[in-house]
């Protein structure tokens, strides 16, 4: 190990592409350019793994059938072994669970590292304290709220370390915002709000797609625009039609083209019950969006109230589409706290502080 980078493995089990597996690659990158020895062992069809290669970072192939996968495990274990690695790190849970397993049988292993990114309650049975106990070196909480749930649930104070999430600045516009918008068949000022996520429970798009007929009525002629997709899709647009909200809505499915969806709105709406953080919500505020979300776990990090945006209670279709409507309404109260928010990421939530966080952690994991 050269001193002060340590070389390490990521593990990541997700076969999909969320927030999750960009601050994967982000840190992957920022340890390489750090000097750090980094490989990052994940499915051989996930979009991370694509993604890394692009980036010219080292990858594994490992693909784990759940978090009791002995064999996967075994070859977690060779691996660690055999690559001489001095730090693992776990990124999603059923990483987590295997590399317990994989380390538990070698004779020194090396400090595990787990990222919980997530406001869920730890289990308390047998498996939740065979988790959270002591064969974790050290836990990284992606905010405050993160971190309370992890003390909950028996996690030591002094074992966990709170590393926000980090996002990168905007790349240049890959299209004009005046054609994006004319694409979705709106006029130049025709108020346009955004949300963004998969389209699962924590997420709560049911409450959005509630709250629409309530801002239609307040702001007419607005649009709100969903980009996502997932298992309550066909639920959330049958909502849509009983509450009377599907004129007003825009169900555009996965895009690629999120950021410039964001410089083409004019605020963007999070309506989750739970929330480890929200990196779409500091991407929005890169943006130059004002945000109205719910103050569920760390969104009311994400977001400072009446400074980069408004919160409202979650579950609260009423609450949330009064404060959408306060936004759109008031463009120059919400361009100033558009920019109040781009200048709050660039300043606390940057990847390179998220890197340089995790590398703290590493050197605390390495030391004890």
């Amino acid at each position: 190990m050269t001193s002060g980078t340590p070389s390490v493995l990521h593990l990541d089990t997700e076969a999909g592409w969320r927030g999750g597996q960009r601050q994967v690659l982000l840190l992957a990158a920022g340890l390489r350019a750090a000097g750090h020895r980094v490989a990052v062992a994940s499915p051989a069809d996930a979009p991370l793994r694509g993604r890394l290669g692009e980036e010219g970072i080292a990858t594994l192939p490992w693909a784990p059938r759940g978090e009791w996968d002995l064999r996967a495990a075994a070859a977690l274990g060779r691996e660690v072994r055999e690559g001489r690695w001095d730090v693992v790190h776990a990124h999603t849970s059923h990483a987590h669970a295997l590399a317990l397993l994989a380390l538990r049988r070698l004779e020194r292993p090396p400090p595990l590292v787990v990222t919980r990114r997530v406001d869920f309650a730890v289990g308390r049975g047998v498996v939740g304290r065979w988790k959270y106990g002591s064969g974790v070196a050290r836990f990284v909480a992606v905010s405050r709220a993160v971190a309370r749930v992890l003390e909950r649930g028996g996690v030591p104070a002094d074992r966990v370390d709170v590393v926000t999430s980090g996002v990168p600045d905007l790349s240049p516009p890959g299209t004009d915002r005046g054609a994006l918008r004319e694409s979705l068949g709106l006029s130049p000022r025709q108020p346009l709000m955004l949300w963004v996520g998969h389209l699962v429970d924590h997420k709560d798009p049911l409450t959005l797609v509630r709250a629409v007929p309530l801002l239609a009525r307040a702001v007419p002629g607005v649009r709100v625009a969903v980009a996502g997709d997932g298992e309550l899709r066909e639920r959330a647009r049958a909502l849509a039609r009983t509450v009377g909200a599907g004129a007003s809505l825009l169900w555009l499915g996965l895009r690629e083209d999120v950021p410039d969806l964001m410089r083409a709105a004019d605020a963007l709406a999070i309506s989750s019950h739970m929330e480890g953080l929200s990196t779409t919500a500091l991407d929005g505020a890169l943006a130059g969006l004002p945000v109205v979300a719910t103050a569920a776990g760390g969104l009311a990090e994400a977001v400072a109230h009446g400074v980069t945006g408004l919160l409202v209670p979650p579950r609260d279709p009423e609450a949330l589409a009064a404060a959408a409507a306060a936004l759109l309404s008031d463009r120059e109260g919400a361009a100033r706290l558009g920019a109040a928010g781009r200048a709050r990421v660039l300043a606390e939530f940057s990847a390179a502080a998220m890197v340089e966080g995790n590398r703290a952690t590493y050197a605390r994991a390495v030391r004890e």
